[in-house]
């Protein structure tokens, strides 16, 4: 399965030279509902005694299990939509790649390097962002209930979003025990957003040629605008070829022309 990872040309840097993408803080989230985890208790779960005691017992149980799940730790991914493939999401682009001055990274999922002890799956969405229910009679505060209550419920707590972060269409890994995760080998290709930046150079410096680099444009076709993306070694090749043409820069549509009647029948330019 291909995933995709956009981030910051600084982020990119270190991603490729260290082959690890970092587990990150789940109090960094940018969605309100994942920061404020809501739980609740069914009738009879909470020790008996005054309604002082009872809050005094819920502020305690709620410290606890915040402990446990701010220990949980997840990196993003974006999966290829329906009929989009998952690279050329212009909402991300512009959310996660510093409006489209960074970078995306296709991975292969089959090559990454999981250690034990992970938790992977795509994100479901809903309009009902599950609560926590605690309905089993078990010791109030009982740190292992906690712990496999976390483990048999993963699926509502980590992998449950609201229905407005559906356009994302995200995969996460999660962890409670690993600060990396492998990646060495897993990168299939990087995308850019704009061939003639110098961001664009210093990731054709960073890679030198190791894995491809594709670049986006918006293209204009019957009045609709899509994103198509092109080889940015196959450009670099068809600029040098027509900067050694010898008409070139008297008559430089002439050849541009020309070389993209070539590309149209012949497809790549190298």
């Amino acid at each position: 399965m291909k995933l995709y990872h956009y981030t910051t040309i600084e982020a990119f840097a270190k991603i490729w030279v260290s082959k690890q993408l970092r587990f990150s803080e789940s109090k960094n989230t940018n969605d309100l509902f994942e920061k404020r985890k809501t739980w609740e208790f069914v009738c009879g779960i909470l020790p008996a005694g005054d309604d002082k005691n009872i809050m005094e017992a819920f502020e305690i149980f709620g410290k606890a299990f915040s402990d446990i799940l701010t220990k949980y730790k997840q990196i993003s991914f974006t999966r290829d939509y329906r009929s989009l493939s998952g690279y050329k999401s212009s909402m991300m682009w512009g959310q996660y790649a510093h409006n489209e001055n960074g970078v995306c990274i296709e991975f292969d999922s089959d090559k990454f390097h999981f250690p034990p002890n992970v938790y992977r799956s795509k994100v479901f969405y809903s309009y009902h962002v599950p609560t926590i229910r605690f309905d089993k009679d078990r010791a109030f505060l009982d740190k292992a209930y906690m712990q496999q209550f976390v483990k048999v419920n993963r699926k509502s707590i980590f992998f449950t979003k609201h229905k407005h972060w559906e356009h994302e269409n995200e995969f996460r890994v999660i962890t409670n025990q690993h600060e990396f995760l492998s990646i060495d080998g897993a990168i299939t290709k990087v995308y850019v957003y704009d061939s003639k930046s110098i961001n664009t150079r210093v990731v054709e410096h960073i890679i030198n040629d190791q894995v491809p680099i594709d670049y986006l444009y918006i293209s204009h076709y019957n009045g609709d605008r899509n994103i198509g993306c092109d080889s940015l070694k196959a450009k670099r090749e068809l600029d040098k070829r027509l900067s050694e043409e010898p008409d070139y820069y008297t008559y430089k549509e002439k050849v541009r022309k020309r070389y993209r009647d070539l590309v149209d029948k012949l497809g790549s330019p190298i």
